[in-house]
């Protein structure tokens, strides 16, 4: 019964954390034009690195 409790709650908790990833490339896409180079390369690198973790 514990494990049930805690691997739903772990469970939860990858989905909000999911979720809050997933609304922060929205935003920094929503302001895409606004950004400058440097900002452009650093939303790159970090798409990379979430594609590659999600592979």
């Amino acid at each position: 019964m514990l494990t049930g409790v805690i691997l739903t709650f772990y469970i939860e908790f990858i989905r909000i954390k999911e979720k809050e990833t997933i609304d922060y490339f929205h935003e920094e896409l929503e302001k895409l034009p606004e950004l400058s180079r440097d900002e452009l390369k650093s939303l790159s690198a970090k798409i990379k690195d979430f594609n590659s973790k999600n592979k």
